[in-house]
Protein backbone atom coordinates (compact mmCIF):
# COMPACT_ATOMS: atom_id res chain seq x y z
CA UNK A 1 0.00 0.00 0.00
CA UNK A 2 2.68 2.73 0.87
CA UNK A 3 4.54 1.61 -2.11
CA UNK A 4 1.44 3.01 -4.54
CA UNK A 5 -0.05 5.44 -2.08
CA UNK A 6 -3.01 3.31 -1.12
CA UNK A 7 -5.09 3.57 1.70
CA UNK A 8 -5.64 0.36 3.16
CA UNK A 9 -9.04 -0.49 4.36
CA UNK A 10 -8.39 -3.27 7.74
CA UNK A 11 -11.81 -5.41 7.98
CA UNK A 12 -12.56 -6.69 11.68
CA UNK A 13 -15.25 -9.33 10.87
CA UNK A 14 -18.33 -9.02 12.74
CA UNK A 15 -17.68 -13.14 13.93
CA UNK A 16 -15.27 -13.70 16.94
CA UNK A 17 -14.46 -12.80 20.23
CA UNK A 18 -12.50 -9.33 19.91
CA UNK A 19 -11.11 -8.89 23.19
CA UNK A 20 -9.68 -5.03 23.57
CA UNK A 21 -6.44 -6.56 23.98
CA UNK A 22 -6.44 -8.23 20.09
CA UNK A 23 -7.50 -5.53 18.78
CA UNK A 24 -5.28 -3.18 20.79
CA UNK A 25 -2.38 -6.06 18.83
CA UNK A 26 -4.25 -5.07 15.34
CA UNK A 27 -4.34 -1.15 15.97
CA UNK A 28 -0.36 -1.65 16.60
CA UNK A 29 0.29 -3.65 13.91
CA UNK A 30 -1.36 -0.86 12.06
CA UNK A 31 0.98 2.06 13.38
CA UNK A 32 3.91 -0.12 13.21
CA UNK A 33 3.77 0.22 9.14
CA UNK A 34 1.95 3.43 9.24
CA UNK A 35 2.69 5.28 12.23
CA UNK A 36 0.18 9.20 10.72
CA UNK A 37 -2.83 6.81 11.00
CA UNK A 38 -2.82 6.84 6.86
CA UNK A 39 -5.21 3.47 7.15
CA UNK A 40 -8.72 2.60 7.94
CA UNK A 41 -10.53 -0.04 10.38
CA UNK A 42 -13.63 -0.86 9.29
CA UNK A 43 -16.55 -3.22 10.25
CA UNK A 44 -20.41 -4.46 9.32
CA UNK A 45 -20.34 -4.74 13.49
CA UNK A 46 -21.40 -1.27 15.63
CA UNK A 47 -20.11 -2.49 18.44
CA UNK A 48 -17.02 -3.61 17.18
CA UNK A 49 -16.39 0.12 15.75
CA UNK A 50 -17.09 1.63 19.02
CA UNK A 51 -14.87 -0.69 20.85
CA UNK A 52 -12.09 0.47 18.39
CA UNK A 53 -12.96 3.91 18.88
CA UNK A 54 -12.31 3.21 22.84
CA UNK A 55 -8.89 2.38 22.14
CA UNK A 56 -7.91 4.99 19.48
CA UNK A 57 -9.97 8.04 19.13
CA UNK A 58 -7.82 9.04 16.06
CA UNK A 59 -8.11 6.67 13.93
CA UNK A 60 -9.99 6.64 10.72
CA UNK A 61 -13.26 4.21 11.38
CA UNK A 62 -16.09 3.17 8.77
CA UNK A 63 -19.15 1.64 9.52
CA UNK A 64 -20.11 -1.37 6.70
CA UNK A 65 -23.46 -2.03 5.67
CA UNK A 66 -25.80 -3.36 2.85
CA UNK A 67 -27.11 0.48 2.54
CA UNK A 68 -26.79 3.61 4.18
CA UNK A 69 -29.26 3.27 7.53
CA UNK A 70 -29.93 5.90 10.15
CA UNK A 71 -28.48 3.98 13.06
CA UNK A 72 -24.83 4.28 11.35
CA UNK A 73 -25.16 7.76 10.08
CA UNK A 74 -25.82 7.82 14.12
CA UNK A 75 -23.02 5.87 15.16
CA UNK A 76 -20.89 7.99 12.85
CA UNK A 77 -21.74 11.15 13.92
CA UNK A 78 -21.12 10.12 18.22
CA UNK A 79 -17.96 8.39 17.35
CA UNK A 80 -16.55 11.23 15.15
CA UNK A 81 -13.81 10.76 11.81
CA UNK A 82 -16.16 8.00 10.91
CA UNK A 83 -17.52 7.35 7.50
CA UNK A 84 -19.74 4.71 5.92
CA UNK A 85 -19.14 2.23 3.71
CA UNK A 86 -22.31 0.56 1.60
CA UNK A 87 -23.03 -1.78 -1.46
CA UNK A 88 -22.70 0.58 -4.40
CA UNK A 89 -26.51 0.09 -4.74
CA UNK A 90 -27.33 0.89 -1.50
CA UNK A 91 -25.63 4.67 -2.10
CA UNK A 92 -27.98 5.40 -4.30
CA UNK A 93 -31.19 7.45 -3.10
CA UNK A 94 -30.04 6.57 0.16
CA UNK A 95 -27.25 9.23 1.24
CA UNK A 96 -28.60 11.75 1.53
CA UNK A 97 -28.91 12.23 5.30
CA UNK A 98 -25.10 11.17 5.52
CA UNK A 99 -24.11 13.80 3.44
CA UNK A 100 -25.52 16.29 4.75
CA UNK A 101 -24.28 15.48 8.15
CA UNK A 102 -20.60 15.69 6.51
CA UNK A 103 -20.20 11.63 6.68
CA UNK A 104 -17.94 10.22 4.28
CA UNK A 105 -19.42 7.34 1.57
CA UNK A 106 -17.20 4.85 0.18
CA UNK A 107 -19.15 2.44 -2.09
CA UNK A 108 -17.64 -1.39 -2.57
CA UNK A 109 -16.72 -3.12 -4.53
CA UNK A 110 -16.96 -0.74 -7.82
CA UNK A 111 -15.80 -2.76 -10.77
CA UNK A 112 -17.56 -1.38 -13.39
CA UNK A 113 -16.40 2.15 -15.26
CA UNK A 114 -19.61 3.32 -16.37
CA UNK A 115 -21.59 2.68 -13.23
CA UNK A 116 -18.67 4.24 -11.36
CA UNK A 117 -19.22 7.28 -13.46
CA UNK A 118 -22.80 7.88 -13.91
CA UNK A 119 -24.61 6.51 -10.91
CA UNK A 120 -22.04 6.24 -7.95
CA UNK A 121 -19.62 9.63 -7.56
CA UNK A 122 -22.15 12.30 -8.66
CA UNK A 123 -24.84 11.11 -6.33
CA UNK A 124 -22.96 10.17 -2.99
CA UNK A 125 -19.86 8.22 -3.13
CA UNK A 126 -16.28 10.29 -2.69
CA UNK A 127 -14.38 6.91 -2.55
CA UNK A 128 -14.79 3.66 -4.42
CA UNK A 129 -13.54 0.13 -3.10
CA UNK A 130 -12.26 -1.94 -5.97
CA UNK A 131 -10.57 -4.84 -6.87
CA UNK A 132 -8.60 -3.19 -10.07
CA UNK A 133 -5.34 -1.04 -9.08
CA UNK A 134 -5.70 1.25 -11.65
CA UNK A 135 -9.37 3.01 -11.09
Amino acid sequence: CRRFGMHPLIEIKSSGDYTDAKIKEALDICLKYFPNRNFEVMSFNADIITQVRALDRFVYLSKVNIAVYAADIDLCLSLGRCGIVSAGSGLIGNATDAIDNNIELTGWTINNFNYLDERIIPNSASRVITDYINI
